[in-house]
């Protein structure tokens, strides 16, 4: 397939069409070719690829078919989300066999100014069949790819025969004229790429660029430039102190990067999204940190021989090769080996610029990688906190409520009727007061502040079932009860039966001594405390609004979650702290509240219970007192 780099082609109609300016409205592609002919048809288009121009004729495609668009200027290798307006047509394309084989279903536009639509430059992604599975209507005009295929010239020689290892044929022509005159198709091919079309006699793939043909023994380049972003993903722009949707926008995690032959998927580190980040003057780079990985497949029949990598630092370029496949050299910068994947975890800090891969076909020496085995299986958060440090396992969640989010939206502290934990760096749609059933697969991480549910390449919220806007209460707690914490790994790790859970001390004593920092005392015994970490930094859920320094509470209800901490001073000194969602002077009128970053409106009531509209009574929206009567 060609490169395509990256531009910006927006189509926006003067005028939008209204329900007077057609008569049938099509949510995609499949709908759109089970409409009646001459019917006037708004078709909607999301994340529809341009496959090809074959002479004013564009064949789309989006997840549900494939489709032929006419009279409106479209470019190819271009991804379209919109709709366009236009009459439903159906051409029978199949000049010899009785009854039909082949229609082209087609869209035409005679008025463009109906039509709205934004188009925006895309790698071609195609889909790979066997010759059976390609010969079929639905997949009339797919970008299709067949592996393994004998070619061999038919009557005058223009047509080619295509044979798989099965036998199956189809045909194959240069309708498009891609190649220059004189060029010699191959006589075996390990990847073809083309259009689906049935043309004349039958069906043909009818390749697209001048290297949809890969000669069987060739090699295939795939370059993922981070620096000049030939993938068109999103980069994250902000520093640490930006809005959460510029510092996240270029997360990685649980997405899939094809280029050519290969295929990139991504995991977030426990303690860092993998990303893509261009902020202020830096060149674009790909930031990962301990723990982030990528992983490159090959496509069917082909195998990875060689990865470069090109890091904007070699100082600070760190990897290991998962399972010990083929040989990494001494600067971790280039991979030579024979494997149908190869994962690379990151041991430090990584900026890269770009990553090329070498693919060639596969053989009776490429090694097929294992991954990711989950020989473990936990049914509550207590039972994943009691595992090892680092085991893949099987999370099943029961009625488990998100209680609180980070400030950069990367953290959710999560807890069920066992315990308490956080995921970080999950990269999973989250909200505050989720009741979560069903079940993750991820990976225990141990980390400072408590127990971490971190990501693996099978981490997503497939399996859960997400109940929105639950009702999440806080556990009672005692300061002592707060303040408890036993060691649980001789890398100084702590846990206790309230650790990162959503607990309410009552009754209190709150004094602050620093803008982010205060100490509460138990009332009835002064030996009794456990300080307020508020801090400004992005780790922690909220930031009260005010200086913690004005209070002085003699009785105060502090609503939070637990966390372990240690002094700046002393990295051995350990100790338990609260991270505050509210701090009411229950003495006075001083309300402390939360600044959400998931929330424009917060209200709560007194026992701290977040609330989805206001209630009679006194209601605390946005750190004030309202009272509804």
């Amino acid at each position: 397939m060609k490169k395509f780099f990256t531009l910006l082609f927006v189509f926006l109609a003067v005028l939008s069409a209204s329900a007077a300016d057609y008569e049938v409205e099509a949510a995609n592609i499949a709908a759109f070719n089970a409409t009646e002919d001459g019917k006037v048809v708004k078709l909607t288009l999301t994340n529809a690829q341009v496959n090809v121009n074959n002479y004013g004729t564009y064949y789309v495609e989006d997840a549900t078919g494939a489709t032929a668009i006419k009279g409106v200027n479209l470019t190819s290798s271009t991804k379209l989300n919109g709709y366009i307006v236009g009459t439903k047509g159906t051409e029978d394309v199949d000049y010899i066999n009785d009854p039909s084989q082949g229609y082209e279903y087609s869209l035409t536009v005679s008025d463009a100014s109906l039509s709205s639509f934004e188009a925006t430059a895309t790698n071609l992604i195609s889909t790979v069949m066997t010759i059976p599975e390609a010969c079929a209507q639905a997949n009339y005009g797919r970008l299709v790819t067949l592996y393994d295929v004998a070619i061999e010239p038919v009557g005058d020689g223009n047509n080619k025969q295509l044979t798989d290892a099965q036998g199956k044929t189809m045909r194959a022509r240069d309708v498009f004229g891609v190649y220059a005159d004189g060029y010699t198709w191959p006589d075996k091919a390990s990847k073809i790429t083309g259009i689906v079309l049935y043309y004349m006699t039958g069906w043909f793939l009818i390749p697209i660029s001048a290297d949809a043909i890969v000669a069987a023994g060739a090699e295939s380049v795939a370059e993922f430039d981070f620096e000049n972003n030939n993938m068109n993903m999103p980069y994250s722009t902000g520093a640490a102190s930006a809005a959460a949707e510029l510092q996240n926008a270029g997360d990685l995690a649980g997405k899939e990067i094809k280029i050519n032959d290969v295929t990139a998927t991504f995991v977030n580190s426990p303690t860092m999204a993998t990303k893509m980040a261009k902020i202020g003057a830096a060149k674009g780079q790909l930031q990962a940190v301990a723990g982030g990985q990528i992983r490159f497949t090959a496509a069917m029949g082909r195998a990875i021989t060689k990865i470069v990598i090109i890091p904007l630092s070699k100082a600070t370029n760190k990897w290991a090769v998962d399972n010990n496949i083929g040989e990494l050299s001494a600067d971790f910068l280039t991979w030579i080996g024979n494997a149908s994947s190869v994962r690379f975890t990151a041991t430090g800090s990584l900026f890269l610029t770009k990553i090329v891969v070498t693919t060639t076909d596969k053989d009776a020496n490429t090694t097929e990688a294992v991954y990711d085995t989950y020989t473990s299986e936990v049914n509550s958060i207590a039972e994943f906190k009691a595992l090892a440090d680092n085991t893949l396992t099987k999370l099943n969640l029961t009625d488990a409520a998100i209680t609180v989010r980070s400030i950069n939206e990367q953290a959710f502290y999560v807890q069920d009727a066992t315990g308490g934990a956080h995921f970080y760096c999950a990269n999973l749609d989250l909200k505050v007061n989720d009741i979560l059933n069903g079940y993750v697969y991820v990976k225990k991480s141990n980390q400072l502040r408590g127990t971490r549910i971190a990501m693996t390449e099978a981490t997503n919220a497939d399996n859960l079932t997400i109940t929105h806007n639950g009702e999440v209460t806080p556990v009672d707690a005692t300061v002592e009860q707060a303040s408890a914490f036993t060691e649980i790994t001789a890398e100084k790790y702590y846990d206790s039966e309230l650790m990162n859970k959503l607990i309410k001390l009552t009754g209190v004593k709150v004094k602050g001594t620093a803008e982010t920092e205060a100490i509460i005392t138990d009332v009835n015994d002064a030996t009794k405390t456990i300080s307020i970490s508020n801090s400004k930094t992005n780790e922690f859920p909220y930031v009260i609004k005010n200086a913690l320094t004005d209070i002085d509470y003699a009785n105060a209800t502090v609503i939070g979650i637990v966390c372990h901490s240690q002094t700046t001073s002393n990295s051995k000194t350990q100790y338990n702290a609260i991270m505050p969602i509210s701090i009411i002077d229950n003495g006075g009128a001083g309300i402390y509240n939360i600044n959400a970053a998931d929330v424009k409106n917060s209200i709560y009531n007194l026992q701290g219970i977040r609330l989805n509209s206001l209630q009679k009574g006194l209601n605390i929206v946005n750190g004030k007192k309202v009272v509804i009567k």
